[in-house]
């Protein structure tokens, strides 16, 4: 069983990752951050990706 607690948009991975990766001294603090600052707002539209309405309320079931 896995847990999220960050949501980001897919294009923002890479980024992510190459960010962590120079990462010297990285410590969770660190790490938190910088998902941070890749995650999605909470204000975001999330309408308009295809896991959404009907289809999402399935897979959350």
């Amino acid at each position: 069983m896995g847990f999220a607690t960050h949501f980001m948009v897919s294009e923002n991975i890479t980024a992510l990752e190459k960010k962590l990766s120079e990462q010297e001294d990285i410590t969770l603090d660190i790490i938190d951050s910088i998902i941070q600052e890749f995650s999605a707002s909470t204000d975001h539209d999330a309408s308009h990706y295809r896991l959404y309405g009907d289809i999402l309320q399935v897979i959350e079931r």
